[in-house]
């Protein structure tokens, strides 16, 4: 079979499946197949690829953006979802942060972060309302594998990353082996890396619905280093200082949130917008 024609599901709905195309991204005609449980296992295009990673490289995060119109502009109902998942490749053991109903209120959508390990599931879910109405979803699963602790975030046009849930996965099992760079296919001796890939369905029968995916990154999580200090500044009481742009003061492949916890001089005030910092004195 021709490479390329692996990506075509059905002869008669060539645009079903596309890579690349005039605009540059992934985008697949879902199906309602799905991965959930030890019941379903018929998930169809969960498209993956294999990242070396585990604990001698630390810390690491995978990113995805996934790009409107979102469920080609429905508010989803039952159990549609897009987004991301990591895990060993298989349908069993796997962690995925989807754009979902969210818990389940009929006005408003939000995401869905779920592991499944050996076919057994745990979930959080959050609503976001207008987030349907967004221009570009930022797909965050922050990883350590020195003990299977995995952190879901979204972020939402560019701003801050927010936490899905109040707590992070704890991976067990060959989901584990999988993030921490030991995990062999099942009866073998042969080692396999830790699968990434994208992950979408329309199941029980919501209206199928096209989606799209923008990139996807994995990069490591290194302790942020100063690129540009900042010098020295005289300001005259009463007066303020143009803003800061932090980004660039910082250097760091992770995303740094920023706030002001204090300062040394009571008649010093300082806010932060937009990860620009902002200084007032007195």
């Amino acid at each position: 079979t021709d490479y390329l024609d692996q990506f075509i599901a059905d002869p008669d709905a060539p645009d079903r499946i596309i890579f690349g195309g005039a605009v540059g991204v992934a985008t697949v005609t879902t199906t309602n197949g799905d991965a959930f449980g030890s019941g379903n296992n018929n998930q169809d295009n969960g498209f993956q690829f294999g990242v070396d990673v585990g604990t001698a490289t630390g810390p690491y995060v995978v990113r995805s953006q996934i790009n409107p119109p979102f469920f080609d502009g429905n508010t989803p109902g039952n159990f549609p979802s897009q987004g991301i998942f990591i895990g060993t490749g298989d349908q069993d053991n796997y962690i995925k942060l989807v754009l979902s109903k969210g818990t389940g209120n009929a006005s408003v959508s939000g995401f869905q972060a779920l592991m499944e390990v050996g076919g057994s599931t745990s979930s959080m879910e959050v609503d976001v309302p207008g987030v349907l109405n967004v221009t570009g979803i930022e797909l965050i699963i922050k990883v350590d594998p020195s003990n299977g602790e995995v952190t879901p975030f979204y972020s939402l046009d560019g701003a801050a990353p927010v936490q899905v849930g109040n707590s992070p996965f704890t991976a067990s099992g060959n989901l584990l082996a999988a993030i921490q760079g030991t995990y062999t296919l099942p009866g073998t001796s042969t080692s396999s890396s830790l699968a990434v890939g994208m992950i979408s369905t329309n199941f029980n029968n919501t209206p199928s619905f096209k989606a799209s995916w923008d990139y996807f990154e994995v990069n490591p999580i290194v302790p942020p280093t100063v690129a540009n200090s900042i010098d020295d500044i005289t300001v005259v009481q009463g007066g303020s200082v143009d803003s800061i742009d932090l980004n660039e003061v910082f250097a760091d492949d992770s995303q740094l949130t920023y706030e002001v916890v204090s300062t040394d001089d009571s008649v010093a005030s300082g806010n932060i917008t937009d990860d620009n910092l902002a200084l007032t004195i007195g």
